[in-house]
């Protein structure tokens, strides 16, 4: 029988062994009282030893800092060290000799690899035993030779070269500028001249080199990464005037990080993989991969030398002048080109692909153009190819200068960091940007590839015939290239009536981003390489581009034309700047009176260098015209209007670069007559007067109930886009900050209110033989109706993406019109489940997929408000699945508040992995600083991302000025909530009927 024990009734002593037995461990009071100190003791010790070196040490020292973001940056950029990265002008180079032999072969060890030869032609302008070259992280072969030629030539750079005014450059006075002297027949009627002139005097100096060489003794070779230089030491000083060739060998790896020389790659139709080598170099990029004197100022000659597979083709700038097989191999071919004019080392470019061409034909017989791109997307080149033959042409007459290489190919890439290139003679561009199918209509694509041809094609003369002296100058060929595109549309493509309105709307953006407290001059000093890097933003393009405008407009514009001339063709194959440019104006408004005003070289640079050389723009308050800082002051064109109303309007046609503001009566005679007779009131100060109103209540100069009144009479007479534009942008502005808060109800109705009957009367489909105006209004209104979630718009997207989804082939049919798939796709991302989700991604795959409905597809998955879908993309992008070119748009899609809270803390938690991959590609770094982060917008946000800076401050130091820009929008969302929130919701609850 089994004992059984009743445990409720037990007593512990029935457990021991004994009644007798002692069990356990006993110790006395004191003892007890000991271990017990002891563990306190240890406890603390532990607690203490975690706070100062535990692993969360840094966050918890970085909260109790405290300190402001903004001014750690702005500390960190004023403290900034100026890097010794110029440099010296005691050699100038006449021309290189370059020879690259890169590697294509999966079968080989040494496959995505490189190696050359480099002999750079010098003249000695400066007594000097020392040789700087610029070089960055390319593997130099310590052999380095340096030879002197016997035969001095003298004279073959001209002692001066003497512009009109005091000319000055950052970190060198340049009054006298050394710089080779090539004589070119600007006639109209000359065949390439200038081109064939350039080229047999680079032939003629290397005829005259072509005597004995005596090697000098190279005692050093420094490298400085961080400056991007090489010093080459010498035994014996190189003598004035005379020449030299420096020989280096060099090797590297072939990347696919989009700089320098890079790789890529693409699907045949038979679903091959095609790789393809090419060359971006702009800004400071040829260091990358030989070498060499790589500031635009310093312009030579190239003689190219590149090795290819038999079954590849090669492109250069310049044409293919003959071809040998490589010795001891039957699968390789060496080509050699034609010499170059003289160009910076930016200009330079070579591509080694499997791409066909396509010419033009009966259209343009004569064309110099050539589109070369994979042979399944070539015939999608025809409108480009067309229209670059036209642009070309009109440029020719416009400059009064041929273009001056003999052929002309523009390259579609398949992975390109930005949208296109401006190398010349040999043009990059995405594939999105240069190839379009005409059987699919669409009111974007075509205006979108016209501007960016014209743009870069702009820049073959202003730009490389015409190269700028130093980075600091970049504006100049961008607003130029802005400027001049803007007239080309207008003059080649009248119908385009509403995109010949883009100069006021670049107005409006750049005057936001020129009111932030980031925001630089456009004509900045440069302290160090990365500054370089990030030179090209909006800001130089947009508001480069205003001002020369503006300038235009006040010198008269047979002047500025005739001044744009005389300066391509004073400085053709020579580097100059804006002082040289305000020169040429001011020789040229001299004998020129029709303006009525008299400049000189003193009163022009000083008013255009109060424009370029600080930040910011003049103001306009109640008709009193003064510089923010009150330093400057300006007059203004007005528009009066003296009968009933009496009301008065400034910067008539919105000639000027500036912002206005008027008093409250004024304000209440302006809306009057906009809502009684608009049209009394040019369009562009209608928009004007919408942007003005909107951003002078954003700085609180004004009551938010102006704007929002001013408003009212877009509902029922305004149908002119150019005008809608501006008071979408700023109501669109408000939303993203109202989404934050418990008001966004009211507000939405607000702008429901506003665009209802305009829905209504645009619908959802184009019409047969409707203006550009009426189709770029309502894709604006389609986009801002969805978004408000307004019903109607939301059943259509649904209804257009189900169609899609229904299709039985649907890679090869999509009945969405091709204008509205971002908006379908977005909405029904947004509001649909995984499945549409899925959907979507997996037309990713289809290899026939054309690059715009690529570009759409990836901006579109980031709509969803799923967070593991959402998590799900950002892995998929940074583990290879999305192309680098594309990469940026994912992290564009996740803009929407969902999207930003769970990307954010994406970022943070996988930064290490994110930097590693995209640390030296600033185009992807830019976009997730300033196009991801900058869309946060409250006090906590703003927290989070001082912490996430200052743990990770020694990789983000580097992108200072990006971040500082982002912190300062993110503050402005955080200050307008501060100020103007309250009076908007008071303005909302007392207008807004019908919630």
């Amino acid at each position: 029988m089994v004992k059984t024990v009743n445990y409720m009734n037990s007593n512990p002593t029935q457990f021991l062994k004994g009644e007798t037995e002692a069990v356990g461990w006993f110790v006395t009071t004191k003892k007890a009282l000991a271990l017990v100190v002891l563990a306190i003791f240890t406890l603390i010790f532990v607690i203490v030893f975690m706070y100062y070196y535990g692993p969360n040490r840094k966050i918890i020292q970085i909260q109790e800092e405290g300190n402001d973001i903004e001014v750690i940056l702005k500390e960190g950029l004023e403290n900034k060290v100026e890097r010794d990265i110029r440099l010296p002008k005691n050699l100038y180079p006449l021309n290189y000799r370059l020879k690259i032999h890169p590697i294509i072969d999966p079968h080989s060890p040494d496959n995505f690899t490189y190696t050359g030869e480099v002999r750079i032609t010098v003249q000695c302008k400066e007594s000097t035993n020392t040789i700087f070259l610029n070089w960055y992280n390319v593997h130099i072969d310590n052999q380095i030779v340096v030879e002197r030629v016997t035969d001095v030539i003298e004279n073959l750079l001209p002692e001066r070269i003497t512009v009109e005014g005091n000319v000055t450059e950052e970190n060198n006075r340049v009054n006298e500028t050394n710089l080779p002297n090539f004589e070119t027949n600007n006639s109209f009627t000359s065949n390439r001249r200038s081109f064939i002139t350039a080229v047999e005097h680079a032939k003629n100096i290397e005829n005259a080199l072509k005597s004995e060489k005596i090697n000098i003794a190279v005692t050093d070779v420094v490298k400085d990464k961080d400056n991007g230089k090489i010093k080459i030491k010498v035994k014996e000083n190189l003598a004035l005037n005379n020449n030299y060739t420096i020989i280096i060998n060099f090797s590297g790896k072939i990347l696919d990080n989009l700089i320098g020389l890079y790789k890529t790659s693409y699907n045949s139709t038979e679903g091959e993989i095609r790789w393809l080598l090419t060359t971006d170099f702009e800004p400071i990029y040829a260091r990358r991969l030989f070498p060499c004197f790589d500031e635009p100022h310093f312009k030579a000659s190239f003689d190219l030398i590149i090795a290819r597979r038999n079954n590849m083709t090669t492109l250069t700038n310049t044409p293919l002048k003959f071809s040998e097989p490589m010795e001891n191999s039957t699968e390789w071919t060496w080509d050699y080109f034609e010499r170059t004019p003289p160009m910076s080392t930016y200009s330079l470019a070579f591509t080694i692909s499997h791409f066909v061409p396509l010419k033009c034909n009966t259209s343009c017989p004569d064309s110099i153009v050539k589109i070369w791109g994979p042979e399944s997307d070539i015939a999608k080149g025809d409108f480009a190819l067309k229209s670059a033959a036209a642009i070309i042409q009109y440029l020719e007459v416009f400059f009064d200068v041929k273009y001056s290489l003999p052929k002309l190919d523009l390259l579609a890439i398949p992975n390109l960091g930005q949208p296109a290139t401006e190398n010349w003679g040999l043009i990059s561009f995405r594939k999105s940007s240069l190839l379009f199918d005409p059987n699919k209509e669409s009111v974007l694509i075509k205006p979108q590839i016209f501007n960016v041809l014209s743009r870069n094609l702009i820049k073959q003369w202003m730009g490389n015939l015409v190269s700028i002296k130093w980075w600091s100058e970049a504006w100049l060929k961008e607003g130029f290239a802005m400027l001049l595109s803007a007239k080309i549309e207008k003059d080649l493509k009248p119908e385009w009536d509403t995109f010949n309105n883009l100069p006021l709307m670049e107005i409006e953006s750049s005057l936001f981003e020129d009111s932030l407290n980031s925001s630089s001059s456009i004509r900045s000093k440069i302290v160090d390489n990365e500054q370089i890097e990030q030179i090209a933003d909006s800001l130089i393009y947009e508001k480069g581009s205003s001002l020369l405008r503006m300038l235009n407009n006040t010198v008269s514009q047979p002047v500025f034309e005739d001044a744009v001339r005389n300066y391509i063709k004073t400085f053709s194959y020579k580097s100059a700047g804006q002082d040289e440019f305000w020169a040429t104006i001011v020789k040229l408004s001299e004998n020129n009176s029709n303006n009525g005003t008299s400049w000189n070289a003193a009163n022009l640079k000083l008013i255009m260098d109060s424009w370029t050389k600080q930040p910011g723009y003049p103001e306009n308050f109640n008709v009193r015209y003064e510089w923010l800082n009150n330093e400057r002051f300006i007059s203004v064109d007005t528009q009066e209007d003296y009968s009933n109303n009496s009301w008065i309007l400034v910067n008539f046609k919105r000639k000027g670069f500036y912002r206005v503001n008027y008093d409250e009566l004024n304000w209440r005679m302006l809306r009057k007559q906009l809502e009684e007779d608009h049209h009394k009131i040019p369009l562009p100060n209608r928009a004007q007067l919408l942007d003005d109103s909107f951003e002078q209540a954003k700085m609180g100069n004004l009551n938010y109930s102006v704007p929002f009144g001013l408003t009212n009479f877009l509902k029922y007479n305004e149908s002119a886009y150019v005008a809608w534009y501006p008071a979408l942008n700023n109501l669109k502005y408000i939303k993203t900050i109202m989404d934050y808060h418990e008001y966004s109800g009211i507000y939405h109705t607000f702008l429901i209110h506003l665009i209802a009957r305009r829905f209504n009367i645009l619908g959802t489909s184009p019409k047969q033989r409707e203006s550009l105006n009426d189709k770029f209004l309502r894709l604006d209104i389609i986009n801002l109706a969805c978004q408000l979630y307004y019903e109607p718009c939301i059943d259509w997207a649904k209804a257009q993406l189900k169609r899609w989804i229904d299709q039985k082939d649907p890679d090869s049919n999509n009945p969405i019109h091709r204008d509205y798939r971002r908006i379908v796709q977005c909405m029904a991302i947004e509001k649909g489940s995984r499945r549409e989700w899925y959907f979507l991604w997996d037309r990713t795959y289809n290899p026939n997929i054309s690059p715009e409905d690529l570009n759409v597809i990836y901006l579109s998955l980031g709509c969803t408000h799923d967070p593991w879908l959402i998590n799900k993309y950002l892995h998929l992008s940074l583990k290879g699945n999305i192309s680098l070119e594309n990469v940026p748009l994912v992290w564009k899609s996740l803009s929407h508040p969902v999207g930003l809270r769970t990307g954010f803390p994406f970022l943070r938690l996988n930064w290490n992995q994110i930097y590693e991959h995209y640390k030296d590609i600033f185009f992807v770094m830019k976009v997730i600083i300033n196009e991801f982060l900058s869309n946060l917008a409250t006090e906590i946000d703003l927290e989070d991302l001082t912490q996430f800076y200052k743990t990770h401050q020694d990789d983000l130091e580097p992108f200072a000025s990006v971040m500082q820009e982002t912190v300062n929008k993110i503050k402005l969302r955080i200050d307008w909530k501060r100020r103007h929130l309250e009076s908007v919701v008071g303005w909302l609850n007392g207008n807004v009927k019908g919630r």
